[in-house]
């Protein structure tokens, strides 16, 4: 289940104006406490750090068309370095059901269409058609930062009737998805993956600069926050939420969670509209923030 965010915003607050870490700032001038963060696109906080300023030197620069500009490699090598040395073949999709201006909460990627042409392939990846690109989108395990790189087990029931959990399982999964975490509506991911898989598609180079910096700083904040910084808000948020490191999957039964999301709303707190893809502790975020969460349920 989910609903639409941005026009349940809109319709409480007006238009959304400025955000900022883990803030937006409406035109009616109240300020919500973002916990969905784009589905994790916003995961280092809305001001994008350096991420955004190389985005902007590199489209100063005015190369903005399909031209190889060694950014690709760039990329590739970044998000090489915050995974296991067996995943040496780095790609990125559009997801054809959302095209490049898809949402960025549909986290569920289908097969995209191979871009036309020829593309500035990385790490010498073998042209493929639709079916082995579907078969990369469809077997890719999603990774969240702070969480092991791993597949996961069969699901655990709880107390809950209506909830299982699903923990880590013991092995590596043959590609991984992997959202950019830069504030940036695209329905891009980026698949890593241990053997040959078709090439990617063709991104402007903005983009791509601005992606590998960001998976550089993602991986700074992987060194710099952790635990200690997390079980903070473990207190208010265990009534309503299975907490993994930052990660929060509702322990609310799915046919409610709609109201819980729009009350949580009401209150000031934008929490994930959808059911499937969890809320995120924004770390930066103050204890009376995170406490309104508990005052929704």
């Amino acid at each position: 289940m989910s609903f639409e965010l941005a026009a349940e915003i809109k319709k409480r607050y007006g238009n959304v104006r400025r955000a900022r870490g883990c803030y937006l700032y409406t035109e009616k001038g109240v300020r919500l406490t973002d916990c969905y963060l784009d589905g994790g696109r916003a995961l280092l906080g809305w001001d994008g750090g350096k991420a955004r300023t190389v985005f902007k030197d590199t489209l100063e620069r005015g190369a903005t068309g399909a031209y190889c500009g060694g950014y690709e490699s760039r990329l590739a090598t970044a998000v090489r370095h915050l995974l296991p040395g067996e995943y040496t073949e780095i790609r990125w999709y559009y997801d054809a059901a959302n095209g490049a201006t898809g949402s960025a909460g549909d986290l569920a990627l289908g097969a995209g269409d191979s871009a036309a042409g020829e593309t500035c392939a990385v790490s010498g990846g073998v042209a493929g058609g639709e079916g082995s690109r579907a078969a990369c989108v469809r077997d890719a395990v999603l990774w969240r930062p702070w969480l092991d790189i791993c597949a996961e087990s069969t699901p655990k029931p709880t107390r809950y009737p209506d909830i299982t959990i699903v923990h880590p399982g013991t092995e590596r999964p043959a590609v991984i998805k992997l959202v950019p975490p830069y504030p940036w509506a695209t329905s891009l991911c980026i698949y890593a993956s241990c053997a040959e898989i078709p090439p990617s598609d063709v991104v402007p180079a903005p983009l791509l600069a601005a992606y590998a910096r960001a998976f550089y700083d993602l991986k700074t904040s992987l060194g710099t926050f952790g635990e200690n910084d997390f079980k903070q808000f473990s207190k208010q948020l265990s009534p309503l939420f299975d907490r993994r490191a930052c990660w929060l999957f509702p322990k609310i039964p799915r046919d409610s969670y709609d109201d819980f999301a729009k009350r949580c709303l009401d209150a000031g707190i934008v929490v994930s509209p959808h059911y499937d893809v969890p809320s995120i502790i924004p770390w930066r975020a103050n204890k009376g923030d995170i406490k309104r969460i508990a005052d929704c349920i």
